[in-house]
């Protein structure tokens, strides 16, 4: 069984639905360590490579890392930062650790629960952010195998990072379920043979195997299958 991100806890606010802000967190540390960036000129150059890389993934799932657009940006205004140069991933990995994944109320119960069925259990979260240290060793008392687009290079519903998490699983397509609160998640369960189950939070309604209205109604339809 695998799991999106999103539909089991609520992401850091920031990043999701007002990037701009975890933006200027980056800013002030890079600011802070010297680097001569007016705040909103940066903004503006970010808010137009977000724009073109959601374009890009629209067209071919690819990933691009914050690394990259933060990278890209400070070349604009001359500033030569390699995506990969300590200060500009310590700046990232700063801004995320100051936020926080609240999990939904059915989270804990249900995965608990889950883990005490001895159930190969998967996440599968498309991220062009890191994954903070912190919340991966949290996610871990539940999930075996953590597959995160920022690593995998390809966001849902792009087959392969479903297939590379079953791989690592040891599970066939034919015999998993895959629970997401997107139609990414739905249509790439579906893509490459797993049962989709849609869990609804918020107003968005989807056709899927299963449809789920808390994460708790996974329990149901284990027992149902099992039957």
């Amino acid at each position: 069984m695998t799991f999106d991100l999103g539909g089991t806890l609520r992401q850091p606010w920031s990043v999701w639905t007002r990037p701009d802000e975890m933006v200027g967190l980056i800013w002030e540390y890079l600011v802070d360590k010297g680097v001569p960036v007016v705040r909103d000129r940066f903004l503006e150059e970010m808010a137009i490579i977000e724009k073109s890389y959601r374009e890009r993934i629209r067209a071919t799932y690819q990933e691009m890392l914050i690394d990259e657009k933060i990278s890209i940006a400070l070349g604009t205004f001359g500033v030569e930062l390699a995506s990969d140069d300590p200060v500009l991933v310590e700046a990232i990995d700063k801004a995320m650790e100051s936020l926080e994944s609240v999990p939904y109320p059915d989270f804990e119960p249900t995965m608990s629960e889950l883990v005490t069925r001895n159930l190969k259990l998967g996440l599968i979260t498309n991220t062009s952010w890191r994954l903070p240290k912190d919340e991966v060793e949290n996610l871990s008392r539940f999930f075996s195998v953590i597959t995160t687009s920022y690593e995998h290079g390809f966001r849902k519903p792009h087959p392969s990072i479903f297939l590379v998490t079953l791989e690592k699983l040891g599970v066939s397509p034919d015999n998993a379920i895959h629970v997401g609160d997107s139609e990414a998640d739905v249509v790439g369960a579906r893509k490459v043979g797993m049962k989709s189950a849609f869990i609804k939070r918020g107003e968005k309604d989807m056709v899927a195997d299963f449809v789920l209205s808390s994460l708790g109604d996974v329990l149901e339809i284990l027992d149902i299958r099992q039957s």
